[in-house]
């Protein structure tokens, strides 16, 4: 019986893991496009302040 409980209890830390990885990859990808975005938003203020001289 304690096996099975270690088993499951293992199975469950390797699924947790694997969601982690997951979230971090995802974090990962999102850092990267509100980094592109601000660039963006900076190119687009920079633009307009041109314009509007």
């Amino acid at each position: 019986m304690n096996e099975e409980k270690l088993n499951s209890l293992l199975s469950q830390i390797d699924e947790l893991q694997q969601i982690v990885q997951t979230q971090q990859e995802l974090i990962l990808y999102l850092m990267k496009d509100i980094q592109e975005l601000k660039a963006q938003l900076i190119k687009t203020v920079q633009t307009n302040e041109k314009d509007s001289l």
